[in-house]
């Protein structure tokens, strides 16, 4: 199966190098060496949780919560340090992404920079997941 073809018919193409850092975080050293298990394993994985998130959504998805910090000015001019999704500097990767919180009524959405040894967090957001509306975290 053709990884790119596979994914573009369930995410959008910004999304693919972050699914890939997902699939290396989540599997570690694995999903480099042998790709096409990861990426059965992590696409079970990742509909299974998008499955569950989306349930339990009664408005804005996780994807439209990402959408939604995307378009802040200040995550698009960190996003912008990142030509083709990695730094120019560092090589870290930008990563979104947005995890349901406690009680379910929003999304809680991380901006950061993945390097090999340690995150660097740009931001921490909350979606709520009813209205759309914004609020900072950190």
């Amino acid at each position: 199966m053709n990884f790119s073809v596979h994914m573009k018919n369930r995410c959008p193409e910004w999304l693919l190098p972050i699914v890939f850092v997902a699939v290396a975080l989540q599997l570690g050293q694995a999903a480099l060496a042998e790709p096409v298990s990861a990426v059965s394993k992590v696409t079970k994985l990742a509909s299974s949780k998008a499955a569950k998130h989306d349930a339990l959504a009664k408005g804005i998805s996780a994807v439209q919560a990402v959408e939604l910090i995307k378009r802040r000015a200040d995550v698009k001019k960190f996003l912008s340090l990142f030509p083709q999704g990695k730094s120019t500097k560092l090589n870290g990767l930008a990563v979104v992404e947005a995890e349901p919180d406690e009680d379910g009524s929003s999304w809680t959405v991380h901006v950061f920079e993945q390097l090999p040894d340690h995150t660097a967090t740009m931001g921490w957001f909350s979606v709520d997941r009813k209205t759309g509306a914004v609020k900072t975290i950190i």
